[in-house]
């Protein structure tokens, strides 16, 4: 006995569009005020309102009459109720419970290009997105920041992979990434892909990884000494399959990492302008 609920699927979106016609006048004439009242006027009446409905292509909210059609729940005659939106600081809260509480968390390694090439502007940069990616308070104000939950693993690379740091989205743990990583000093060659693949290799050890959301991020001016070699083939051999993503820094080549990201579904942002932008992106995806 109680009213049906149907559910609705429109194919394309949905706009309702408000585009009075109007009149400005120019000082030229009453006559022309009088043509434009007229044509208004015409529009306006109903046989050719029907005319512009029945084309399907601008249909006027009310004006028209329409048959109700019970197969669809079509019914024009029926009061429809607006949904009113929560207030903002509710959609925050949503948001916030949805990013510490319900998500799944972020199995996140981060490749830190410390090369001779990075020195100087590239290098302040680097640490200067350090400082904001694991200050909670800075990733909290643009839905960023890391979960007790989430487990990161910080790669410092050269020509070689000098180091790893784990921790883990607790505050104390990402102080702890922050102060180690703000000790290293740029030199040496470029190798991006020995340091992503040190990233797979703790990956493929980590026990159920598809309840991660697993990422790799290398942070780098893009120009790696060696090509991606076997790096491919070892990245196709882990199962879910893991995005890598690009941050430029520094005097940019985007070739081998944008190569990189579309082979694993990933993207590159630009480091260097809006950062905030670049890593709310990033961990949109993780």
């Amino acid at each position: 006995g109680k009213e049906p609920l149907y559910a609705v699927y429109p194919a394309d979106g949905v706009v309702v569009a408000d585009s009075p016609i109007g009149f400005v006048d120019h000082g030229r004439g009453q006559e022309v005020e009088n043509f434009f009242n007229q044509l208004v006027e015409y529009l306006r009446s109903a046989p050719v309102q029907k005319q512009i409905a029945d084309t399907g292509r601008r249909i006027p909210l009310g004006d028209v009459a329409a048959k109700p059609d019970p197969s669809w729940n079509f019914d024009p005659t029926r009061l429809v109720t607006a949904i009113r939106m929560p207030e903002p600081a509710v959609i925050r809260q949503a948001l916030d419970l949805y990013q510490v509480a319900l998500r799944k968390p972020s199995l996140t390694a981060l490749c830190l290009d410390f090369s001779g090439s990075m020195a100087g502007q590239g290098e302040e940069q680097l640490q200067a997105a350090m400082q904001f990616l694991f200050n909670p308070d800075e990733t909290g104000k643009v839905l960023a920041q890391w979960t007790p939950a989430d487990r990161i693993m910080v790669i410092p690379f050269d020509a070689n992979v000098r180091t790893t740091f784990e921790g883990t989205g607790n505050p104390a743990q990402q102080k702890m990434l922050v102060d180690r990583v703000s000790r290293q000093r740029a030199g040496g060659g470029t190798d991006m892909y020995a340091c992503a693949s040190r990233a797979l290799d703790w990956m493929k050890s980590t026990r159920d990884l598809s309840s991660y959301l697993p990422a790799i991020v290398i942070m780098t001016d893009g120009k790696s000494d060696d090509a991606n070699g076997d790096f491919m083939s070892r990245w196709a051999s882990v199962n879910p399959h893991v995005p890598v993503f690009g941050i430029t820094f520094g005097d940019a080549d985007k070739r081998q990492l944008d190569a990189l990201a579309q082979e694993t579904s990933a993207r590159v942002f630009d480091g260097r302008g809006d950062l905030v932008s670049a890593f709310r992106a990033v961990r949109g995806y993780n």
